[in-house]
């Protein structure tokens, strides 16, 4: 390099750091943004919600509620094709799936970007209290209920889930380690030319998830039905809104996960071979 190039790399070097501390200091902004607008619509909810919180008292009963699940599980016929799957129509009472649709939060709780699938774990951290309330209740009641109800009826598909994907553990009924709710989440879709990868999860032995229809979606959506899949299904697959749908258009799920707790899947791992255990042990 010649003496009077090197002022012109040193602008490029100078240039390029530039460039990055403007795209940091974009990203901070927007979180201040997205901060300042949760403040903004708590604020808002806040004269609402003694109302809110008499009505679910009298709504989410939790030994009600675990003994409709438990009932609905047991009554849907569990369909081998494509994967072993259950659709479980009326899967809560008509009063706790209302409940659910009217405790989305806000978009400005939800973490991703604008053009792929936005999920909020629950129960938050942070929200309106009727919001945190409701889905405190769901996580416990799909813990307490749902879980060992679906673990129980998918017991066949399960284990020889588990013969293909374990080879080297002994069968599944032998394991003795909680197979139980994984992590729940609401996820918020719009409209987009291609379906966003869904995150990663290789631990979850079934899927779970239930469309939170609003009075303004359509009746194609779905409502107040749970779709179980044994294995880590791509819910995006099905439940992804099509380009052509009008650009306001939303669309919430409550989707989970059931397999081993953090604890079983270390206890698992170490049962495992080495060359299995060296790939699963980076899995989580």
């Amino acid at each position: 390099m010649t003496p009077r190039h090197e002022p012109i790399e040193r602008l490029h070097r100078d240039l390029g750091r530039l460039g990055e501390e403007v795209s940091r200091l974009r990203v901070q902004m927007q979180r201040v943004q997205q901060r300042t607008d949760q403040v903004l619509a708590l604020r808002q909810s806040a004269p609402d919600a003694a109302r809110r919180l008499a009505q679910l008292e009298s709504v989410l009963d939790a030994e009600g509620v675990a003994a409709h699940l438990r009932d609905a599980i047991a009554r849907a016929p569990l369909q081998p094709v494509p994967v072993p799957h259950l659709s479980v129509g009326n899967v809560l009472p008509a009063a706790v799936y209302d409940s659910l649709v009217d405790a989305i939060p806000p978009a400005v709780f939800f973490e991703g970007g604008d053009n792929e699938a936005q999920e909020l774990r629950v129960p938050q951290r942070a929200g309106r209290l009727p919001e945190i309330v409701t889905w405190t209740f769901v996580t416990d009641v799909v813990l307490r209920a749902l879980s060992p109800a679906l673990v129980a009826r998918f017991k066949d598909p399960l284990a020889a889930f588990a013969r293909a994907t374990f080879p080297s553990l002994p069968p599944f009924e032998e394991w003795k380690v909680d197979i139980t709710l994984s992590q729940g989440r609401i996820v918020r879709r719009r409209p987009s030319g291609a379906c966003p990868p869904s995150p990663d999860r290789p631990w979850d032995f079934l899927t779970g998830m239930v469309p939170l229809g609003r009075a303004e979606d359509s009746e194609e959506y779905g409502s107040n039905t749970l779709v179980v899949f044994l294995g880590p299904a791509r819910a995006h697959r099905y439940l992804a809104v099509p380009s052509s749908a009008p650009p306001e258009t939303e669309r919430y799920t409550y989707e989970f996960g059931i397999g081993p707790a953090r604890d079983a899947r270390r206890a698992l791992t170490a049962k495992m071979n080495r060359d299995d255990a060296a790939i699963w042990s980076s899995r989580g």
